[in-house]
């Protein structure tokens, strides 16, 4: 009886909650599709990985994943990035619970476990937004399915669904959206409570936004159902247990939030100045993107579109809503001004500014219109329900509709956006089969309306009994519309073999390291698969890219030449001495050899493929590589990198770390420097302070100024054929090893040769870097040049304006030779740690001076000398830790902490136990009403 009372229920449940389950199904089959005709395996041979998932989101969850079955610490983690703070990596990129599966995929196969979350996640957007739907309007039929799909399939999804740590919050907004309404019509607070935590836990950064429209979409809510008039008390209780339970939400997320908050407010981002007020062109092109074929913003301005496209039947049905008289004025007018709102932070830079958390998005802009598309859906959604029941809609409406929007769509973009300057059309025109076929997105959506138009006017006239047919056929037509925009925005796939096919013989080579090594030492790829290949691989690596990235250790790292931005740094190029002073004791090569005399090859490893693909791995030794830890000369307190050339900063450091006066890299002059289609509009002076060119018709020329470091704008930004170069060249007058430096952030790549041949093409991913030339003999010319095309992928012009620096110098090897010498010294003996938060070493100082270390600077670190508490101190501006000493013998112990960790448990607990209680009183509170009454 109990077995068939239970299977009773579960198919009672299954029957009420039947077509949420189907807009689940459907969702994941759509994707399923997808990953089907795009190739991705194992259907094909590419993966989803891409952009940031390729370089960031997919090595950090291979290494959430190792650390947890490995047993290794949480807390802190040597893998990449010198050292870094794991709490606020795993709180921004890895928090999410279905993150924890990861545990189930085997090393090689993180691109499938991505491929899966993406998939998963986008059906339960599609089921969450079912349960919403079926809650708030009491529906349940397959109406919720059209929506709920429209809303899984949103442009801002496949735009950014590679954006895989942000989808649990755009799957769990509906849910945060239904715990505000029953706050506000029933007093319930449990489910707002609760989603809402859940989404400040999984990823801080979206939560930042729906929080913001969270408390604005309750008071549209509160003031659409209660007048404060007549409902003041009702009001006050409302807007109370609101923020009680917003306040105990991200109580109850705080472990994580507390940590991250302190970690984000030292990152490079933390102090973007406020901006001038601007509009962008975008405002024009606004309505044209709420329609198929509205390109997803995958890379962009901030100045580019958002991605607010929610499904065509949405926009059509929109007028209705407002045509619709039993609607109370008072809720469109406030959903109205919410809307309009969320589009100005879309087009007004300072409003996009603060929207973001006081900064603005790196190249994926307008990041909360999924909140946009949320509330125009369920608008559409509730004027699909009285567009049947109301006789007062009429159905001609339709074509008046259909026909300011067909016109719209050709006045912006065959008109407008054919002659502006900065805007690129919205709608494109795609290419079919083998002859050519091309079709235009205007033609697919005027298609789309005349089958919707026909749909709905069987719809409207339909009787309930014979409802059912019209819906199948309408979600046969929004099924094909979602596949059609999902297929589009999943446009860039990868090779798969190119991704993985080092990981077994990069394996081998990190466990000789490891074998081999019984000191701690740091390692690295001489040329990455992804930026973050340290996570990847499992190794101490120098390598990062990461949002959470310390900003005073990587602005030291920029400035010391090698290749960075704000967030990341790469392993390009290094000079012997960044070698040394980072403890590189490996350096790993894929499929080639390393021809260079500062490194010894140990060994090679190999992997051979069934497809005859083979990978290698060649292992090399520096033979000039510092600890972590050594002692210089307390001058090194003083030696400061900002606003100097790179070559200067690292002659600097030798300079203030020992007592070598000699310079070890020297600058060489450039014997040409030319220019075609740009006008240089400041130099750098003698001052150290940037001269301006009076005279418009003056042209500049080597020798107007000591440095090329110069500031210039495009002369015809309109013409993509003039394209804006730069060359220089230098001939040496004896047989030297030569470094260049180039920082050209609108450059893409960097050509160079000697004498004209033997040409070297290379990546500038992060607009400035060192070369390592290598010898040169007497009489040799360094040609070097570049092209200044960088612009956004729906950019009409190359960027107008930017900056060209050009610094060549020759390495004297003796000098680094003396200075290693008496560097390595008085050197920390540092065994490798079994646990990543703690160092422990010894150090004899010779005199009283400084422990120089490669940790990267970090609050979280407590440090005792000789069993006392102690006090480090910042070295290279703020970049990394350094410590003073006595001479004599220390006993040296680090450990680390996150700050803010432990105070945040705390909260968490509390603001637990609050709610608990909360939920407790409630309880017996409604069952005490209930039994007095």
């Amino acid at each position: 009886m109990k077995n068939q009372s239970k299977n009773s229920a579960l198919k009672s449940a299954f029957y009420e909650w039947r077509y949420i389950i189907l807009a689940f199904l459907l969702a994941a089959l759509i994707m399923n599709l997808v990953y089907m005709m795009r190739g991705v395996y194992p259907y094909g041979a590419n993966t989803i990985l891409k952009v940031d998932l390729y370089h960031q989101y997919g090595p950090y969850h291979e290494e959430f994943r190792s650390r947890i079955l490995s047993g290794k610490s949480l807390f802190y983690s040597w893998e990449g990035g010198l050292g870094k703070n794991f709490v606020s990596q795993a709180a921004y990129y890895t928090a999410s619970p279905i993150s924890l599966l990861m545990l189930l995929f085997p090393h090689g196969n993180m691109p499938e476990a991505m491929a899966l979350f993406i998939l998963l996640k986008i059906a339960f957007s599609a089921l969450f937004c079912g349960i919403y739907l079926k809650k708030v309007y009491n529906k349940n039929d397959l109406s919720i399915v059209f929506f709920s799909l429209m809303y899984a399939f949103m442009s801002f999804m496949t735009g950014f669904y590679w954006n895989v740590m942000w989808l649990d919050a755009v799957a769990l907004f509906p849910i945060v959206a239904l715990g505000i309404e029953s706050l506000v019509k029933e007093g319930k607070f449990k489910t707002y409570a609760i989603s809402l935590a859940v989404i400040i836990f999984v990823n801080f950064y979206i939560a930042f936004m729906v929080c913001v429209f969270a408390a604005l979409y309750f008071l549209v809510v509160l003031f659409s159902q209660y007048s404060f008039k007549r409902n003041s008390k009702i009001i006050i209780n409302r807007v109370i247990i609101f923020a009680v339970m917003s306040l105990l939400a991200g109580g109850m997320a705080m472990v994580l939030m507390l940590p991250t908050a302190i970690a984000l407010s030292e990152t490079a981002t933390s102090d973007t100045a406020f901006p001038k007020f601007e509009i962008y062109q975008n405002v024009f092109q606004l309505l044209t993107n709420h329609f198929i074929g509205a390109r997803p913003v995958v890379l962009g301005r901030n100045e580019d579109l958002p991605n607010i496209y929610t499904g065509l039947l949405t926009v059509m049905l929109l007028p209705y809503y407002y045509l619709d008289k039993k609607t109370p004025v008072r809720e469109k007018v406030l959903r109205s001004v919410l809307l309009i709102f969320m589009l100005l932070c879309c087009c007004i830079k300072p409003l996009d500014f603060m929207i973001h958390g006081m900064h603005f998005p790196s190249n994926l802009p307008h990041r909360f219109t999924f909140i946009y598309s949320f509330i125009i859906l369920t608008m559409g959604y509730k004027a699909f329900l009285r567009f049947k029941e109301e006789k007062k809609l009429k159905f001609w409406y339709l074509f008046v509709i259909c026909g300011i929007y067909i016109a719209w769509m050709l006045i912006t973009e065959l008109g407008f956006a054919s002659v502006a300057e900065e805007l690129e059309r919205t709608l494109a025109v795609h290419t079919y089969g083998e002859n050519g076929i091309e079709i235009s997105d205007i033609a697919i959506n005027i298609i789309a309306m005349i089958i919707y138009t026909a749909i709905l006017y069987f719809y409207k006239g339909s009787k309930k009994s014979s409802v059912t047919p019209v819906y199948c056929v309408l979600l046969v037509c929004i099924f094909i519309e979602m596949l059609f925009g999902s297929y589009t925005g999943l446009d860039r796939t990868t090779d798969r073999m190119a991704y993985v096919k080092y990981l077994d013989a990069g394996a081998e080579a990190v466990a000789y390291e490891e074998e081999h090594s019984d000191k701690f030492y740091r390692t690295e790829y001489r040329r990455f698969t992804a930026i973050n290949d340290a996570a990847l691989y499992h190794y101490p690596g120098f390598s990062q890219f990461s949002s959470m990235a310390p900003g005073d250790a990587t602005a030291l790292i920029q400035n010391l030449g090698i290749a960075a931005t704000s967030n990341s740094q790469r392993y390009y190029d290094p000079t012997a001495l960044i070698d040394a002073m980072f403890d590189l004791k490996y350096v790993m090569n894929k499929d080639g050899d390393i021809n260079n005399d500062r490194y010894t090859f140990i060994d090679k490893w190999e992997t051979n493929y069934d497809d005859g693909t083979t990978a290698s791995v060649s292992l090399y030794e520096n033979n000039y590589c510092l600890p972590l830890g050594f002692m210089v000369n307390s001058d090194i307190e003083e030696w400061s990198a900002e606003d100097s050339e790179p070559f200067a900063v690292q002659n600097d450091f030798i300079h203030k770390a020992t007592d070598v006066t000699d310079d070890m890299f020297t600058e060489a002059e450039l014997d040409e420097f030319n220019y075609e289609n740009i006008k240089i509009t400041k130099y750098m002076g003698a001052e150290g302070e940037y001269e301006k060119i009076e005279d418009d018709e003056a042209a500049y020329k080597l020798g107007d100024s000591e440095k090329v470091d110069l500031k210039y704008e495009l002369t015809n930004a309109a013409d993509l054929n003039a394209i804006p170069k730069v060359s220089a060249n230098v001939k040496f007058d004896e047989a030297s090893y030569v470094y260049f430096y180039v920082d050209a952030g609108n450059a893409k790549r960097v050509i160079y040769d000697i004498n004209g041949s033997g040409k070297n093409d290379r990546e500038l991913s992060t607009g400035r870097s060192l070369f390592d030339v290598g010898q040169v003999k007497a009489g040799d010319t360094l040609n070097i040049s570049f092209e200044l095309t960088n612009r956004g992928e729906f950019e009409k012009t190359y960027r107008t304006s930017g900056d060209i620096k050009i610094f060549v110098a020759t390495y004297n090897d003796d000098v680094f030779k003396a200075a290693f010498e008496e560097l390595s010294q008085n050197p920390m003996d540092v065994p490798i740690p079994e646990n990543d938060t703690v160092i422990e070493g010894t150090v004899t100082a010779a005199e009283d001076g400084v422990l120089f270390t490669s940790i990267p600077y970090d609050k979280g670190w407590s440090l005792t000398v000789d069993g006392e508490e102690r006090e480090y101190i910042p070295i290279g501006d703020g970049g990394l830790i350094g410590v003073e000493l006595a001479e004599g013998t220390h006993e040296i112990y680090f450990k680390y902490t996150p700050r803010g960790f432990f105070p945040g448990l705390g909260v968490s607990v509390v603001s637990i136990v609050i709610f608990v209680v909360i939920c407790i009183r409630t309880t017996k509170k409604k069952k005490g009403n209930s039994s007095a009454n």
